[in-house]
């Protein structure tokens, strides 16, 4: 991505809150959570963390952000995210809350 003097920018800030099954210890979310921050960098370029839920067995959650000239791609950048999640890891979205500005 190029950027232009005086193009516009925007930033995706989401902060998704996933729903694990069958995990017993945090030894074994923060395994699960490790794959899938570094998978997440990997394929959608994107500044991504654990973030909130650290000590809960139940939740994962995870915040990233990502930079475009475009809303449009931003949203379905989104989208892929969450079915590579649910998809590739077998978790379910509890919930996603993001803004663009």
């Amino acid at each position: 991505m190029n950027i232009k003097s005086g193009e516009i920018m925007y930033c995706i800030k989401s902060y998704i809150i996933l729903k694990p099954e069958g995990i017993d210890t945090l030894k074994e979310k923060r395994s699960i959570v490790k794959t899938l921050i570094n998978a997440l960098r990997k394929n959608f370029q994107l500044s991504v963390m654990e973030y909130g839920e650290l000590d809960s067995k139940k939740f994962i959650g995870i915040l990233y952000a990502q930079v475009s000239d475009s809303k449009d791609y931003l949203l379905k950048s989104s989208e892929n995210i969450e079915i590579f999640i649910e998809e590739k890891y077998g978790l379910e979205i509890y919930s996603n809350d993001y803004d663009i500005f």
